[in-house]
């Protein structure tokens, strides 16, 4: 059974142009309902077996949640720019919601699409995702109250005593722990991603359809090698290149190389799209449905290079038909085999989840993909 999107750029622009103009004439209170009505719009046009998904998301909840993260990045903002000790307190203390942000994302998203009548489940607890979170979570703590020690240090040195707090053998050694936590936490990340993703597509649900990743850590980290080796191959590429323009065309070099790299970026960012959408997507099923993800690369590339290039041609105008052209290839790219009838696909209407941590999605701090 293939998935089809119906949505057109010009439609889309019409909605992404009346939501930019509205978030700016309300300072960006109208963001959440701008968000609800391009999830509706592109939730209705996507086909699963010829039946449209739909959105149940209710933007003045969502606002609420806006509001709340608005208000943490103000007093953010104000404390980092008086009191930096403070900031850095809050940033300690705010930590441990990170995890929640993220569970309340999924469990909004998922249970406001509605397919058939149904509404879909994430039936994954919060105990599960704070799980996932404690072996990263642990060395970041540990640095971040090491980094408030030796503001504090610093702090209660003031002036030529702080410096020399800082340089003091205690304050270097605790800087230099602090250092290899975040080092082991960066290491840890990239573990934290998949574990994150294996959670993600291990508890749809769909009446009594519960999904589950069989995709194992073995294949993801086939795929983050294949990533790095075409990362480096493009930056000796991208980088030769720009030697050889240096030499021969001088100061326009510059902008050519810039050109390049960007262009090397997308490269990047395409095979690692691809890669991770068949991965994930190509290793999810339940008991009777089977998901297949076939998303090509060069057709992905070209696409990406070519909205890319008529984006900054059009200052930004061309943003609206990009979208619609990616997602279109993306979701197109999934298809699945069912080995029971539809109408044995059987749910029920569930309490809709709080819309903060949606909010908290927009700031995708570990670029978690919740849409995909």
């Amino acid at each position: 059974m293939k998935i089809r999107f119906t949505a057109s750029g010009s439609e889309y622009f019409r909605i992404w142009i009346v939501n930019l103009l509205l978030t700016v004439v309300t300072l960006g209170l109208y963001w959440p309902f701008a968000k609800a009505r391009k999830l509706r719009y592109f939730h209705e046009n996507t086909l699963v077996g010829d039946s449209p998904l739909s959105f149940h998301g209710d933007p003045k909840r969502m606002l609420r949640g806006y509001v709340l993260m608005g208000v943490l990045g103000g007093v953010y903002t104000v404390l980092n720019n008086t009191h930096p000790d403070a900031a850095a307190v809050m940033v300690v203390l705010t930590l441990p919601l990170a995890p929640w942000f993220l569970w309340s994302a999924l469990r909004f998203r998922v249970a406001n699409t509605g397919w058939r009548g149904l509404r879909l489940q994430f039936d994954g607890t919060l105990k599960q995702m704070y799980r996932l979170f404690v072996p990263m979570v642990t060395p970041v703590g540990i640095a971040a109250v090491g980094w408030v020690v030796l503001l504090v240090v610093v702090g209660a040195g003031g002036g030529d005593g702080g410096e020399s707090a800082l340089k003091s053998t205690p304050a270097a050694i605790w800087g230099f722990v602090t250092l290899l936590c975040f080092f082991a936490s960066m290491l840890m990340s990239i573990r934290l991603m998949w574990r994150l993703k294996e959670f993600q597509h291990s508890h749809y649900r769909l009446g009594d359809e519960v999904t589950r990743l069989e995709a194992t850590l073995k294949d993801y980290d086939k795929v983050q090698i294949r990533i790095v080796g075409v990362v480096f191959l493009g930056s000796l590429i991208s980088s030769s290149l720009t030697a050889i323009l240096v030499m021969s065309l001088g100061p326009w070099a510059g902008p050519l190389g810039v050109i390049g790299l960007y262009a090397t970026m997308l490269v990047v960012v395409g095979y690692r799209m691809a890669r991770m959408q068949n991965l994930i997507w190509g290793g999810t099923r339940s008991e009777h449905i089977v998901f297949h993800s076939e998303l090509l690369l060069h057709p992905l590339v070209k696409l990406m290079l070519k909205s890319a290039v008529l984006t900054v041609i059009t200052f930004g105008f061309y943003w609206p038909f990009a979208a619609v052209a990616l997602t279109r290839m993306r979701l197109e790219a999934i298809s699945l085999d069912l080995s029971i009838p539809l109408e044995q696909l059987m749910g029920s209407m569930i309490t809709q989840p709080g819309a903060a941590g949606e909010a908290a999605a927009d700031l995708n701090p570990l670029g978690l993909d919740i849409d995909f």
